[in-house]
């Protein structure tokens, strides 16, 4: 094969690449705007519900450039307001240029917590910081203690918060999920860098 071959094999795989992320993103927003229908739900491809609004206190929201929140499915569930949604930003530049993406669920209710509490899946960087002395809250339940590293202004109120079937419930999930609480804004994400 001489160079022009390989050069417009390298094209083409990249134009159907291309093609394929088009069209899975164009059946999500397919298959969302069905589900939200179906329940009676709102869809939306913008961000209509004002995510990146009632979300700005929130760490996520405030980093990186390129900030977009899109494919919204919002109503009310249980006299509560709630948004399933996609979120991206990106940080760095050239090489070192990373995208992350979050899927999450903003909950707002009557309930009003008077303090920030947030949980994330322990890591190492966690581990090393309560060696040297910095400590997260620390409940009865080593498991729960041992997968997730959770922080608040008062401690007392996140005891109150993390009751041990609320922690049984996160040991359960699939995957470690974040959770930040603010106010009365409850924030329920997944994220991963690409």
């Amino acid at each position: 094969m001489d160079d022009g071959t390989v050069l417009i094999l390298f094209i083409a795989g990249g134009v159907a690449m291309t093609a394929l992320a088009f069209y899975m993103a164009w059946r999500e927003k397919r298959a969302l705007a069905a589900w939200a229908k179906q329940r009676g739900y709102a869809f939306s491809e913008w961000d209509t519900f004002n995510v990146a609004g009632r979300c700005r206190g929130f760490p996520a929201f405030n980093r990186g450039r390129d900030r977009r929140v899109y494919n919204i499915v919002y109503g009310k569930y249980k006299g509560y307001d709630f948004c399933f949604f996609r979120y991206r930003y990106t940080t760095g530049s050239g090489k070192n240029r990373s995208t992350t993406r979050l899927q999450g669920l903003l909950v707002e209710g009557d309930l009003c917590f008077p303090c920030r509490i947030s949980m994330r899946p322990e890591g190492f960087l966690d581990k090393l910081a309560e060696v040297i002395g910095f400590d997260d809250v620390d409940f009865e339940y080593y498991e729960f203690n041992k997968k997730y590293f959770v922080k608040a202004e008062d401690k007392r109120v996140a005891y109150d918060f993390f009751g041990r079937d609320v922690m049984e419930y996160l040991l359960m999930l699939p995957r470690p999920i974040h959770l930040e609480v603010l106010g009365p804004h409850f924030l329920f994400h997944y994220h991963w860098r690409m």
